[in-house]
């Protein structure tokens, strides 16, 4: 008779870890102004697809929201609804949301979860040093925990998406696997068209891999083709949906946010202080991909926020975060070596990767 394998107890604690923070964080995503906040893009709203212009174009987790609600038959999914929407459960609302509401927590759950999977890879990728409680509980958790630090203003329905296709889409690049790298591209740019955003990675992961400069150019203006093929689509098929395909916020809100919301002005300068002071320190010795990758994605990123975005909401850098926290991980931990006067982690980190296990 063949035995069964031995069950791994650090895989079954990690990942109990990570659910049960993720569900932690999924309360205060859903709690924190929640989902309602902004009349535009109210969640059934935003679920039908009948919200505001550009709100609408963000169109990965509606449909699969919809899809999910329409495509299982009528009253299978009661046990589910009558289990989950319970107040010590999911955060109730005044109007009940019903099937559809419980599958997008499902679905930010899980998103959040994945986050966490994938924030842990690409830690043991770039830093393989570091003890296994750093790479498997301390910087996948600390990433998790800090999120909330993002929950300021309004919270939209692709946001967890956006928190987790970011980092995957590196995954898939480290690891050399294009084929699900332009999946999760094409994924993206659904969600939300700041997809873009990812082809200056792959600059940078070409580059260090000796790809010739013409076959990289013809990849990248392939991702580009492909994030504004699917923008144009959704855009015109949303064409008749109120508000405007892209509202200027330079001049009405971004310049006077010093003087108007000097409260929200003093947060965006304490969190960026702080993401930018850890992420910086030690700049050099820090991996080329990550440096590299911040600086071509944050610069033309933050250019196109203070002109069309709201600066105050730092949600906007969801982008750039993973990237940040593995940048900001080495000072971090030799920080909280000194403090705690640990002298099992090094200060500085490797910048040779080795190849770690797939997530999970």
């Amino acid at each position: 008779m063949r035995k069964s394998p031995p069950i791994d107890k650090q895989k079954i604690t990690l990942s109990i870890t990570y659910i049960y923070a993720s569900w932690l964080v999924l309360q205060i995503f859903l709690t924190k102004f929640g989902l309602d906040a902004l009349h535009t893009t109210r969640f059934l709203d935003t679920v039908a697809a009948v919200v505001h212009r550009p709100f609408v174009y963000r169109a990965l987790v509606p449909t699969l929201v919809r899809s999910l609600s329409t495509m299982i038959p009528h009253g299978a999914t009661d046990p589910l609804e009558n289990a989950l929407y319970q107040p010590e459960i999911l955060p109730t609302h005044a109007t009940p949301w019903g099937i559809q509401y419980v599958w997008f927590a499902l679905l930010a759950w899980g998103c959040f979860i994945g986050f966490a999977y994938c924030i842990r890879w690409l830690t043991r990728y770039f830093y393989p040093a570091y003890s296994p409680h750093i790479l498997d509980f301390g910087v996948p958790l600390a990433a998790l925990f800090a999120l909330p630090l993002f929950f300021r203003h309004f919270n939209f329905v692709y946001d967890p998406a956006t928190i987790l296709l970011f980092p995957l889409a590196l995954v898939c690049l480290l690891q050399e696997r294009y084929l699900l790298y332009v999946l999760i591209l094409a994924l993206c740019a659904l969600n939300k068209e700041t997809s873009v955003l990812l082809i200056p990675a792959f600059v940078v992961h070409a580059r260090s891999r000796g790809m010739k400069t013409v076959p990289m150019i013809a990849l990248a203006a392939l991702q580009l083709a492909i994030c504004l093929g699917i923008y144009k689509y959704i855009s015109i098929s949303m064409a008749d949906r109120p508000g405007v395909p892209m509202e200027i916020q330079i001049f009405k809100y971004n310049l006077m946010l010093p003087i108007k919301q000097p409260y929200a002005f003093v947060w965006l300068l304490c969190v960026g202080s702080f993401f930018i002071y850890f992420a910086s320190r030690d700049w050099k010795t820090k991996p080329p991909f990550l440096r590299h990758s911040l600086v071509f994605m944050l610069i033309p990123h933050t250019a196109m926020l203070i002109v069309v975005g709201c600066l105050d909401e730092i949600r906007i850098f969801y982008e750039v975060y993973a990237v940040t926290v593995l940048l900001m991980t080495p000072t971090l931990v030799g920080f909280v070596r000194d403090v705690t006067g640990a002298s099992d982690e090094p200060r500085t980190p490797t910048n040779t990767p080795v190849p770690a296990d797939t997530p999970g």
